[in-house]
C-alpha cells in the first residue's frame, strides 16, 4: 500500500515536468523543395532560396529539414511544411510564393507572396521579411 502511494505521489509530481516539456518543444519546419514554374530559375537560385528561408527560420528558434521525401516527415515528427513556389517576372526578377501548412490537419496557416531581383541580398531580405510574417501569423494561433 505505502508503495502505491508513493508511485503515485511520484507519478503527479512528473506530471507538470511532462506538460512543460510539450508545451516548449522546438518547433520543426520542413522545406519543400523550390517549384519553378517558368522552368527558367537556375539550380544556384533555388538553393540559395531555401538557403535564406533556413537562414531566417533558424535565426527564430525553429528546426529546419529541407524535405528530401515524404518518409521524412514522419521520421522527423514535423510540426509544418513550408512550400515553396517561384515565378520568373524578367531575367532578374521572380514572384515567390510560400506557404505554411499544419502536418497534421494539412490546413494552411499562412500564404504570402513576395517580390524580389535574383540578387543575393534582395532574395535573403525577402526571405526574412516572409518568415517574420509568418511568426506574426503563428502567434495569432
Amino acid at each position: 500500500m505505502k508503495t502505491k502511494f508513493i508511485l503515485l505521489v511520484l507519478l503527479f509530481a512528473l506530471l507538470p515536468v511532462t506538460v512543460i516539456a510539450n508545451s516548449t518543444k522546438q518547433k520543426k519546419v520542413a522545406i519543400t523543395e523550390v517549384v519553378d514554374a517558368s522552368g527558367k530559375v537556375a539550380e544556384s537560385t533555388k538553393k540559395y532560396i531555401i538557403s535564406a528561408l533556413t537562414d531566417s527560420i533558424m535565426n527564430i528558434g525553429y528546426e529546419v529539414y529541407v524535405l528530401k521525401n515524404e518518409a521524412n516527415i514522419e521520421q522527423q515528427n514535423i510540426d509544418y511544411i513550408l512550400t515553396v513556389q517561384v515565378n520568373l517576372i524578367s531575367k532578374s526578377f521572380a514572384l515567390l510564393d510560400v506557404r505554411m501548412v499544419e502536418r497534421t490537419t494539412a490546413r494552411v496557416i499562412s500564404s504570402r507572396t513576395s517580390s524580389s531581383t535574383l540578387e543575393e541580398n534582395s532574395l535573403h531580405a525577402s526571405m526574412k521579411k516572409l518568415i517574420n510574417k509568418f511568426l506574426e501569423d503563428l502567434r495569432k494561433e
